[in-house]
């Protein structure tokens, strides 16, 4: 049986390998408001916990969406204000909960959807 760290990790993990066979280069872009971010190439960017105030610098270096994971719960969520932040410089805000103690295929489903869809491209993933 897999723990739920491992289930947790099986969304970034198919991301990371859908988004290496076409990225040939990963940055580590320094983005204030941000922790730990890695682009790959210009399709996504993965990073840590995002505050609203990463939003402008997110749109700098030419993001279209952000992909927030965090459940609304989480100790220093702020989906709303993460939300308005994004949406205020222009970019698309998709918001889709990760419970890692009980991680749900539908959830999963729906991020490969979000990061697939030209529309959200380049994602940056938080």
């Amino acid at each position: 049986m897999k723990s739920p760290l491992s289930l947790a990790l099986v969304p970034l993990g198919v991301l990371i390998a859908v988004a290496s066979i076409h990225a040939q280069q990963v940055t580590k872009p320094t983005i204030t408001g941000s922790i730990n971010v890695s682009r790959l190439e210009t399709t996504i960017a993965c990073a840590g916990a995002t505050g609203p105030e990463a939003m402008p610098e997110i749109k700098k270096l030419g993001f279209v969406s952000v992909i927030n994971l965090r459940q609304a719960s989480e100790t220093g969520a702020n989906v709303p204000a993460g939300e308005a932040a994004a949406k205020a410089v222009g970019l698309r805000y998709i918001h889709i909960p990760f419970n890692a103690a009980a991680p749900d295929p539908t959830v999963v489903d729906s991020f490969i959807a979000a990061v697939k869809s030209p529309e959200n491209q380049p994602a940056f993933v938080h």
